[in-house]
């Protein structure tokens, strides 16, 4: 296991934020969109967020993978330089000091559509993932799907590469389209006397869908060893409370008080139910310090100056802070419009594997 945490008082977590279109393989008929968040702290842990569809309906864990091949319903960034082949692709992407593969357990699930949504948190001992191919495979651990992640802020963009041999002009992507995707940062500090700090960041107009929000982030000074009910893993016992182990973006402007932080941000028009009632941590180490990855449908676009605020396990708000845009305002957006119709509520259900 890794130290997820050496993390002071007064010091922002930015994650270098990266997007790719998944396109079929072949004729697998399978794409989608996935986000990638890379944090700052040179840990090497990576946040990941996205779907497919077009995949085998109802999968379940169980059914995925076979003797020859463990990849089954796998989701992973791989080591190579493009998607053109699987000599390009490469394998799983690790570097020390990260000994073991860390992707073995990153795998999906499938409803009655053939849509996964798929998430998760991964030490891969590195920060660097510009240009590597994000690869899904289908139940039998066949490559179906690939996109090659790009930065959405033209400061992480990789030298350009040499121009492709002809005989492979026409397999290239389409080039990435400029959206109006902002990014967000937000340093989070302890409300009360709770000393609980933390830190995130933002993706805004995810997937070209304007009211789909991503975020990545941590906290510590939580409390040591909790597991929530609603994680993914399975078998905890903690969390029960309204607000529990959440993280929300809230829909007041001032941490000073309850009143000011306002409830959770959301079009309470448009929306069915609060869509944030199940986003948050899903568990906290012997040090009390927690990720977490999520991505939300809101009802709402526009986000500048909103909260964002960490709770305890018994729904308590213990760390707040104020959202800003990054500056750059020739941020690229390398994702294209989704597809597939965004559902109301949580989008994505957190499948936290930190690992080394």
């Amino acid at each position: 296991a890794v130290s997820l945490f050496c993390y002071a008082q007064g010091t922002t977590m930015r994650s270098r934020v990266y997007t790719a279109k998944l396109r079929p393989i072949g004729n697998s008929g399978v794409d989608g969109n996935v986000a990638v968040f890379a944090s700052n702290d040179e840990t090497g842990v990576i946040g990941y967020v996205g779907y497919a569809h077009g995949l085998q309906r109802n999968l379940n864990l169980e059914m995925c993978g076979t003797a020859n091949n463990a990849q089954g319903c796998g989701v992973h960034i791989h080591s190579g330089t493009s998607c053109f082949d699987k000599a390009t692709q490469g394998g799983h992407y690790f570097l020390a000091p990260v000994r073991s593969d860390p992707w073995r357990q990153n795998r999906y699930i499938t409803n009655g559509k053939g849509i996964a949504k798929f998430s998760g948190i991964v030490s891969i001992g590195t920060n660097n993932v510009v240009g590597k191919p994000f690869l899904v495979h289908n139940k039998n651990g066949n490559r179906v799907a690939c996109g090659e992640l790009l930065p959405v802020f033209p400061d992480d963009l990789p030298p350009p590469p040499p121009p492709p041999p002809s005989s492979q002009q026409q397999q290239q992507q389409q080039p990435p389209i400029r959206a109006r995707t902002i990014v967000y940062d937000v340093e989070t500090l302890p409300l009360s006397n709770s000393g609980v700090v933390g830190g995130a960041s933002i993706l805004t107009n995810a997937f070209s869908v304007s009211d789909l929000v991503c975020f990545f982030g941590k906290a510590n000074g939580l409390e040591i060893n909790q597991r929530s009910v609603r994680s993914a893993i399975g078998g905890g016992r903690d969390c029960r409370a309204t607000d529990g182990c959440g993280v929300h973006i809230h829909s007041g402007f001032a941490c000073t008080s309850v009143g000011s932080q306002g409830g959770h941000f959301y079009d309470q028009n448009r929306m069915k139910a609060d869509p944030w009632v199940v986003t948050g941590y899903e568990s906290t180490d012997q040090e009390g310090n927690a990720y977490f990855i999520d991505c939300v449908s809101t009802g709402e676009t526009s986000f500048d100056q909103r909260l964002l605020i960490v709770h305890s396990s018994d729904g308590t708000r213990v760390s707040c802070g104020t959202m800003e845009q990054r500056t750059d305002e020739n941020a690229l957006s390398a994702i294209s419009a989704a597809t597939t119709t965004m559902t109301s509520g949580s989008f994505f259900s957190m499948v936290a594997v930190v690992a080394s």
